[in-house]
């Protein structure tokens, strides 16, 4: 359990400078980070009046298990989350992508061929 606090705790520190760095510049809404606290899910967003009108986009989606592992679920950004993860102190090996690739894909399904 200490250990998924602490997941949690370099994750907010990571979302919220997130947040802070990334300023409301392009569309007149500022980023907002939302915590599920029953079941350890972060979401980066924006959502809100703009400057030309409603925004609404997910740029980020992630979940502290109870087994001490970040999973990104997705990714709507050119930004490389996990890796940026390490430098807020978070193990590599406690880190996982919640989705298999294109490529990945195609691949299991030669070999299931």
């Amino acid at each position: 359990m200490e250990k998924v606090t602490q997941l949690k705790k370099q994750l907010r520190k990571y979302l919220q400078d997130w947040v802070d760095y990334h300023p409301d510049e392009q569309t007149g809404v500022p980023l907002s980070v939302v915590e599920s606290e029953s079941d350890g899910h972060f979401f980066l967003l924006e959502y809100g009046q703009g400057t030309e009108g409603w925004v609404h986009f997910l740029m980020v989606h992630l979940q502290v298990t109870d087994t001490g592992k970040i999973v990104l679920l997705q990714n709507n950004t050119d930004i490389e989350p996990l890796r940026e993860l390490e430098e807020y102190g978070v193990m590599p090996k406690d880190l996982t992508i919640g989705w298999a690739t294109e490529k990945k894909v195609g691949t299991e399904q030669q070999k299931a061929a």
